[in-house]
């Protein structure tokens, strides 16, 4: 029998190596039979969302002002009927009052995206997009580069406009 070529002979002290790479093959395989499954453990199917439940859930707490529940009944609206747009056009609504006019701009947007003539989600767009700019201009002057008064006035200018159009009371269309 000849020797084994130079390239598969054992470096010396490779025992430990072999041993570490026992271990890890043995755990392994064992992780790899622990991710199989059997007719016992078998996840069950998804439960089938019921929309016109889901969405009488998500008015009820939208009438109380619980918008946690409002946002989960109406994101498990939109998720059994993705083509609902009064689903999302309230939860708009429900991220309009929360102040999270990003998510309450994609919302009305989904809603325009399904039905396009949706008066009051153009509205409720346009009121959100109103508070970015307000919240935008805000950011301008507060950061305020030195020596920039022109920008300045400009910010200013534009939060006297904006805040008119948005005054105090001003609600996205229910």
């Amino acid at each position: 029998m000849s020797p084994a070529p130079a390239s598969l002979a054992r470096p010396a002290g490779s025992a430990r190596a072999r041993r570490i790479a026992s271990v890890l093959l043995l755990s392994g395989l064992a992780l790899a039979g622990c991710a199989g499954t059997t007719r016992d453990t078998a996840p069950a199917a998804p439960a089938r969302i019921d929309p016109a439940a889901a969405l009488a859930d998500a008015e009820a707490a939208y009438a109380t002002r619980d918008w946690a529940r409002a946002e989960a009944g109406y994101l498990a609206a939109v998720r059994a009927s993705p083509r609902d747009p009064q689903a999302w056009f309230k939860l708009g609504n429900v991220y309009f009052r929360r102040g999270e006019h990003e998510l309450a701009a994609r919302a009305y947007e989904e809603a325009l995206r399904v039905a396009p003539d949706h008066a009051k989600a153009w509205h409720n767009l346009g009121v959100v997009r109103l508070h970015q700019a307000d919240a935008s201009f805000a950011h301008v002057l507060d950061a305020g580069e030195a020596g920039d008064a022109e920008l300045a006035a400009s910010a200013a200018a534009q939060r006297a406009i904006i805040g008119e159009a948005i005054a105090p009371g001003t609600r996205p269309a229910p």
